[in-house]
């Protein structure tokens, strides 16, 4: 199966970036209710360490999202809250144009791919649910290890932890960007079930949600076993859902765009000029809107009008817009619209089901079990089958030829078309009454974690001990709906058989039996001619015979074996030094099974989709420590407390190597109130199962291409000449060309390689954590961030395979060899294979703030006629910020800027306020991104529209307790009903679909009972 897909909008980013700004999400160092008398400090394994210790102290940038915070957002998964911290950019499949991952929810911290942001469940691995294919997609690298955060139950956490850059020494692989680490509810006792109902003020996008948490101790407290049971459901809608906010629009060059000064001027609303539901017949086999205004190719009526055919399959007048310099799309007409072809959110049914228990065998031996299961159905529409010249290149999807005698043609149309003087045409069409591209995304995900753990004592020391098996199974079953390229091309060669009635030829006249066979195949055997003239021309037995499900299989497999040790062996000058230690081995598996029918390329466009299976396995050593330097009982002036920082890790992974990664840092505090912290880390990350195992795949890319007129000028000296030199070689004139592939994508392939090596990360943070004893409860956070990574996995882009063949004096070179342009100059093939290419440049700035107190004790709260010390409730707040320094990305000696574009402001905000007094409570959040532009690299004339401004949402929630055990609450996600910036889908494609709000105003509806 491959997808052929047009575009509005300009591409400039393969990325996508989900909403950022959080709504009650707090630092680390996160700021409880104030209470009567503080208690002391437990020790907890905080995220990023194996030790324990007093608070949730961390050497790194840390953050947290509480159950509260889930809850009162009425976030149906865990994603959408972390994809609304500031520092995450999105990967939430809205939007995509690819559905094999349909329904699935990834995250993606600092924008860096979501493959180098490590998801751990309770400290440990969770089994990918990415997964493998060979399926045509829309470019980049494959899938990594991701976790499909879709598959943890929302009613069980109780917290999630975000650490930036420095988990990799503790965690191993792949937490280049950071850690997020979930934390799931323990010892729970009682009952409690939950109902949500959510919906869109108009009436779409409806949610449905029910919850059971149940939990008892036995053996006189021993043991505890809780039992979660989540149900979700979520509609889906389209782009035609939101047409005021997702109108079909594009930027293409004309001469009066020209005259403005623009390379590029807003077409609205934007039609494919040349093809339509109903089919747009031509004299050739090219565009038929092409020599505007006179349109030579088109077929006219005696009036002189280009006429196509109706939905009842009559050739009427067509109007194909008012044309421009782009060939594709033009403004208005009787073109098709994609609007209906564009999934906005993919409706999916998902079940949960996880039980955690544990049991003290002694005082000292505990034994636990963690189970899960979920299942997860989702589909996503996509555009239909074209049969146009813009995909003339892969089989049977380029315009049909007809004869004028066809049998379905009426006399009038046969009347119209012998008049051209040729007895065969050319028919452009999308093949909506045939279906479409969607996909059913059916998977299953099992885990089971057994483990003992507790402590002994050496010499008087205690240890710490915990040992686990971690076996994770993720299966996703996917099929579709494709055309049989055989029986297709069979069905619509059409001729009058006997009493005039449509038969196929091969039915009329069979052809000679291929070799081996008996009698003839099913394509000639069983063919029912096949009327797609109109949009109700295909009978139920035509369509039958052209159609085809396609099915296959991807497996992931995780298991994993961990003993982790520690303790303090002795003391020093100021305090116990504290040593943890353990061993981790690890089995990643994958596979991927096509069935037969895509085996053997038997669907339209003649590709195949091969098997990948592999696997690999790494053995892991690793040292922690923490030393303290000074202590507060010394009372030292402006030396509060010091404490040296480190762990390493040894990695030996079969197919990458040994590597070693560590983190070394410091956290000073001159004074009891302000800490200072600052690490540095090197880590790696792993190639993944498709990443080293992949055949060669289908792509299907877009590019700016640097020979078409709206991209050759202004970027180097060379660009134009090369472009010229290379036109000439094919014998064609560069003058009034137009690249298809800005506009309709091109099939292409990539493959992946055994011989890549780990990607490396080298990264540093420093900061502060400011807590004054004078404003209890007060807490801020302030951490700059860098990373640079070396050697990251990646394919190049169609558009960086074009620039580096024509933006240089060595013309042509290497990078000539990857694309195949044919006689006319249109890109018509190309190869993007995986490697170990380039860098990423990272830098930004966090700050994380909390701060509660009761109203009663807000200083001078008598000036407002209150009675300070009374019980007036609780007031609690958040502030999270994010500034984008650099987001930067260097390839061929080539350094992209992204910072500043749509996806990537430079200024992200979220605060919230939350009040709470007995059975009420009220909560509101804003969230703020800065202004953006389509392409900060781009000169400004080069398009009429370049950007955004800023953009402003706000949520509140709202809920009572009506008894002591019933409480109800309602949240109102957009609560003005704010609009995405105007053409940030033109300017940003999927990036501004992932980025801003385009569900708009919608409620959440809450029934909570306990027992």
């Amino acid at each position: 199966m491959k997808y052929r897909h047009l575009r509005a909008g300009l591409l400039t980013s393969s990325a996508l970036i989900a909403c950022v700004a959080g709504g009650g999400a707090a630092f680390a160092q996160n700021a409880q209710a104030p209470a009567a008398a503080e208690a002391p400090a437990q020790e907890v394994v905080v995220t990023g360490s194996r030790i324990p210790r007093a608070g949730f102290d961390t050497l790194q940038p840390a953050e947290t999202i509480s159950a509260e915070t889930v809850n009162d957002r009425g976030f149906t998964n865990i994603g959408d809250a972390l994809n609304e911290l500031p520092a995450f950019g999105g990967t939430q499949n809205i939007g995509e144009q690819t559905g094999t991952q349909a329904g699935e929810k990834f995250v993606d911290l600092y924008s860096l791919g979501s493959q180098r942001t490590l998801v751990l469940v309770d400290g440990r691995r969770f089994v990918s649910g990415y997964a493998q294919t060979t399926l045509g997609t829309f470019g980049g690298a494959p899938a990594g290890q991701e976790v499909d955060l879709n598959t943890i139950p929302v009613g069980l956490i109780d917290h999630v932890e975000v650490v930036s850059v420095g988990g990799a020494p503790v965690y191993g692989a792949d937490a280049i960007a950071g850690t997020v680490n979930i934390i799931l509810k323990k010892n729970y006792q009682g009952a409690q079930v939950e109902a949500d109902y959510g919906i869109s003020r108009l009436g779409d996008g409806q949610s449905y949600i029910g919850r059971g948490l149940i939990g008892t101790n036995f053996a006189d407290d021993r043991g505890n076993v809780t039992v979660s049971v989540e149900y979700t459901q979520q509609d889906g809608l389209t782009d035609a859902n939101r047409p005021r906010w997702l109108p079909y629009d594009t930027q293409q060059p004309s001469n009066a765009c020209a005259a403005l000064g623009y390379g590029a001027c807003l077409v609205n609303p934007a039609t494919v000029a040349s093809l339509s539901a109903n089919g747009v017949p031509s004299l050739t086999a090219g565009l038929a809107n092409s020599g505007s205004p006179s349109y030579p190719s088109a077929i006219h009526n005696a009036a002189g009008q280009p006429v196509a055919f109706d939905a009842n399959g009559n050739l009427v007048p067509f109007n194909f817009g008012v044309q421009n310099n782009g060939g594709v799309f033009a403004a208005g007409g009787d073109g098709l619209g994609l609007a209906n072809e564009n999934q906005l959110l993919p409706p999916s049914t998902r079940v949960l089901f996880d039980t955690i228990s544990h049991y003290d065998i002694t005082p000292h031996v505990t034994a636990y079990l963690e189970t899960e299961y979920s299942h997860l159905d989702a589909s996503q529409t996509a555009q239909s089958f074209y049969s146009s010249a813009l995909f003339a290149s892969q089989a049977g999807d380029g315009p049909i030829p007809f004869s004028i005698n066809n049998p379905y043609l009426t006399a009038a149309d046969r009347a119209i078309l012998a008049a051209t003087g040729q007895t065969n045409f050319f028919l452009s069409k999308s093949n909506l009454d045939l279906g479409n591209q969607g996909i059913e995304n059916e998977v299953d995900t099992y885990r089971i974690v057994p483990g003992v753990k507790g402590d002994f004592s050496i010499f008087g020391r205690k240890i710490n001990f915990d040992a686990s098996f971690n076996y994770g199974r993720s299966q996703s079953n996917t099929s579709g709906t494709t055309l049989n390229l055989a029986n297709f091309e069979n069905a619509i060669n059409v001729v009058a058989g006997p009493g005039g009635a449509a038969e196929c030829a091969v039915t009329a006249t069979p052809p000679p039996l291929p070799a081996g066979f008996s009698k003839q195949p099913p394509s000639v055997a069983n063919c029912a001619p096949l009327d797609i003239f109109g949009a109700n021309g295909p009978s139920a037995a035509a369509k039958s015979f052209v159609e085809a499900t396609y099915h296959n299989v991807a497996i992931n497999t995780e298991r994993d074996v961990q003993l982790n040790l520690n303790g303090s062996p002795f003391d020093i000058w100021a305090g116990p030094v504290q040593v943890a230690a353990g061993f981790e081995y690890r089995q990643e598996a994958g596979s991927y099974s096509p069935d037969a029918f895509l085996q053997d390329g038997l669907e339209i466009g003649g590709t195949t989709a091969s098997p990948v299976s592999g696997s690999y396995d790494s053995t892991e050593f690793y040292l922690e420590g923490t030393i303290p330097i000074l202590s507060p009982k010394f009372n030292f002036p402006w030396a509060y407390a010091a404490e040296f920082d480190g762990s390493i890790r040894e990695i030996d992974n079969s197919f990458a190597g040994t590597s070693d990664v560590f983190t070394i840092g410091l956290k000073y505090s001159p004074i009891k109130d302000i800490q200072f912290r600052g690490n540095i880390t090197h880590s790696v990350r792993a190639p993944s199962i498709e990443e080293l195992f992949l055949p060669t795949a289908f792509v299907q890319s877009f590019a700016q291409d640097p020979c078409d007129p709206n991209y050759i000028n202004g970027v180097t000296a060379d660009r134009a000449a090369n472009c010229a030199k290379a036109f000439a070689a094919l014998g064609t004139s560069l003058t009034g060309f137009k690249s298809n592939v800005v506009n309709a994508s091109v099939l292409g392939q990539t493959s992946g390689s055994q011989q890549l090596q780990n990607e490396v990360a080298n990264s540093w943070t420093a900061g502060f954590v400011f807590r004054p004893h004078w404003v209890p409860h007060l807490s801020v956070a302030l951490d700059w961030v860098n990373i640079h990574l070396k050697d990251p996995i990646t394919s190049l882009s169609l558009t960086q395979v074009l620039d580096a063949c024509y933006d240089t004096p060595s013309y042509p070179n290497n990078f000539c060899s990857l694309f195949t342009r044919n006689s006319a100059g249109q890109i018509t093939n190309y190869s993007l294979p995986l490697e170990n290419l380039g860098a990423e440049l990272f830098s930004g700035a966090q700050l994380q703030s909390t701060y509660g107190i009761d109203v009663g004790k807000i200083p001078y709260i008598e000036m407002i006629g209150l009675k300070p010390g009374e019980q007036y409730g609780n007031l609690s707040f958040d502030f999270n910020a994010f500034f984008l320094n650099e987001q930067n990305e260097q390839i061929l000696g080539v350094t992209t800027k992204l910072r500043g574009d749509i996806g990537y402001s430079k200024w992200k905000l979220n605060g919230g306020a939350r009040y709470r007094l007995g059975k009420f409570m009220v909560y509101l959040n804003g969230r703020w991104i800065s202004a953006a532009d389509s392409n900060v690299e781009l000169q400004r004339t080069s398009q009429q529209l370049f950007g955004v401004g800023g953009y402003w949402v706000w949520n509140t929630a709202v809920s009572y307790d009506v008894t002591q055990k019933i409480t109800a609450e309602i949240t109102v996600n957009n609560l003005f009903n704010q609009g995405p910036p105007k053409n940030a889908d033109l300017l940003g494609g999927n990036l501004a679909l992932a980025t801003y709000d385009y569900f708009g105003q919608a409620f959440v509806f809450k029934l909570k009972a306990k027992f």
